[in-house]
This record gives C-alpha cells, structure tokens and sequence, in this order.
C-alpha cells in the first residue's frame, strides 16, 4: 500500500532557494535535489520520519547545507523553526486584541474572538432578580418577612411569613432540676454539696458564685439537697417568720433570708389544757364531765394524762411520747441535680 506523506521538494532557481510542500508516495518519486543537481531520489518512510524532531518540525541539522528552515503552508504557516496556526480547518483566525474570557467564533468566513453576552435573566417565584443578582424571597411560597438580623437568629413561621426570632436558651447554668433516675443527666451535676474548681464549671461559677460557699481561691460549692426540703426565700414577707435566723450550708455561704440558707427542723408552738377538780360527796378527784373516778384528763392535744397516787394532791403528771423521729410530710426521693451551662 502506498501512504501518503509530505516531502519538502526544494527548487534551485538562479541564486534564490525556494521549497514547498508536495505530496508523495513512499515507494519512489522523482524530485530535484536541494543542491541544484537533479535526478531520481528514492525516499523511504523511514528516511522522511527521520526528519522530523517530536515536535513535529524538521531537524534542520538533518538538511543539506545552506538550509536552516523551510516554509510552510495550509493551517500552520511560517517556517520549520518559527510556525504559526494560522488557520483551523482550513478557515483563517483572525484574531484581533485578545482579552481574558475570550473565545473563538466562526462569524461564517474566519474564526474571530468575542466575549459571552451578559445574561439577564429574570426570576420569579420563590426566587426574584437575576442571574447575576438573585434573592430568595420565598420559602415553599411563603414570604420571609425579615427585620434587623442579628447574629444567632432563626427563622420561624408565624403562621402568615417567615420571621426573624433571637435564639433563646430553653436551659440555663445555675437551673435546678429534679429526675427519677438514680444518677443525674449529662450536663447537670448532683446537688450534693460537693466542690469543684472555678474554671471547669466557669458558666456556673458565674452564676451561683459562693452562695453555697467557696472553700479555697479556685473552687466553689453546688449546692447540697440531700434530705431537705425546698423552700423559696421569703422576700421579707415572713411567711417565714424565722428567715433571719436561717445558717449557712458551708463556710461563706449565704445565711438569712437568701438563696442556699437552710434550716433545721422544729414544730410549731403549741399547748395542751387539762381539767381537774374535787367531788366534795365522794372525797375524790373528779375529771371533765363530772365523773368520779379519780385522775386528770386532758384535751386538744395527743397522748395520755396519768396520776401517779389516787387521793393526794402531790400527785405528777406524765405525757407519754407518741409519734416520730420528725415531723414530715408524705414524700418520695428523687434526686436534685443542677445545670452547668446554657444552651
């Protein structure tokens, strides 16, 4: 099979050496030589392959003498050592002053540089402008309705529009809760007086500061539940009549009538009448009601009112004990356990 290839066939006229591009067959051809002498060449693949450098131009060092480059034609002009695209499928650049973001466009006769048009696109919907300047007005039809933003906010449907809203904490350092679990949830520690150091546990630090004591520079107290009862303070309107008298968890920590002073237990005042009297007809003691027996009854009060001798006026009294270890409520444990930070 004979391929196709190009030759450089150089013709010597007068003085002036002039080459062109030709093309040949592989197996022989009949050319004139590049030294002004003629004659049947024989020229092989191989022998053309031979001169040509990877970068596809000719190795001019491979040129007979006198030769240092060669013209060249079609899509690519120049010379073998300085050639130019001149050309893209046979259809002329004609490229004018380039400019970035530039590409090329064939106008129906050349290949020309020209830049994108500038898309404007209007928008509708959900979404209003531009391309190039678009806003979202809309959220699933809905208007957002903003006001002043600030940092932390949120949206929220207030049943006509989307509005602005500042986060609020749903928790807070320093809030008390109670659970049913034996131990307390994650990130709340037990109210169990126990200390830690001021700056793990800076947020609450800040808030309870040493209301239920501070032991050293760099620690403080939660405060300690165990076993009590909780109370609000009185604010001064003696609901809590002994609010002045109220001690201090620990060492520093608050007394009186403020948050984290605590009282002992104690039932209120009280008094128990008795009734006795002396039945002239029967030379004996007699008690409330009239009866005869003799002794010493008493009311409003628990327990039993004895006599010790029947018919002496020297005779003690004696109230038996009665009740608990103290006075309380109907109750059920839960634990106490208090937050360490807001969120």
């Amino acid at each position: 099979m004979n391929i196709l290839l190009k030759v450089i066939v150089c013709l010597s006229v007068l003085i002036t050496l002039s080459c062109k591009e030709e093309d040949v067959g592989v197996n022989a051809v009949s050319v004139t030589s590049v030294a002004g002498k003629k004659g049947d060449v024989k020229i092989s693949k191989t022998d053309i392959d031979g001169l040509l450098l990877s970068n596809g131009k000719i190795d001019t060092s491979l040129l007979p003498t006198g030769i240092s480059s060669v013209n060249q034609s079609g899509d690519i002009t120049g010379t073998s050592d300085v050639s130019v695209i001149s050309k893209i499928q046979n259809v002329t650049l004609n490229i004018t002053s380039l400019t970035s973001s530039d590409y090329l466009k064939f106008n129906g006769t050349s290949w020309v540089n020209s830049q994108l048009p500038s898309q404007s696109v209007t928008l509708s919907g959900d979404v209003s402008g531009n391309m190039s300047a678009s806003i979202v007005d809309k959220i699933k039809s809905v208007l957002i309705s903003f006001s002043s933003l600030t940092t932390g906010d949120f949206l929220v449907y207030n049943g006509t529009a989307w509005i602005n809203q500042a986060k609020t904490n749903s928790v807070f350092a320093g809030e008390v809760i109670t659970t049913a679990a034996p131990t307390c949830p994650t990130g709340t520690l037990l109210a169990n007086g126990a200390q830690y150091t001021k700056t793990t546990y800076a947020e609450l630090y800040a808030t309870i500061v040493c209301t239920y004591g501070c032991p050293s520079g760099t620690t403080f107290n939660v405060p300690d539940y165990r076993g009590y009862f909780l109370r609000m303070t009185d604010i001064g309107t003696a609901n809590d009549p002994d609010s002045g008298t109220r001690t201090a968890q620990a060492a520093g920590a608050n007394t009186g009538d403020n948050v984290g002073s605590r009282q002992a237990s104690a039932y209120g005042s009280h008094s128990h009448q008795t009734y006795t009297g002396i039945d002239n007809a029967n030379g004996g003691f007699t008690g409330q009601g009239g009866a005869t027996t003799a002794g010493i009854w008493s009311t409003g009060g628990a327990g039993n009112l004895t006599v010790n001798q029947v018919g002496s006026l020297a005779n003690t009294m004696q109230v038996t004990a009665s009740g608990g270890n103290e006075t309380r409520p109907r109750n059920v444990y839960v634990n106490y356990c208090i937050r360490v930070s807001s969120n």
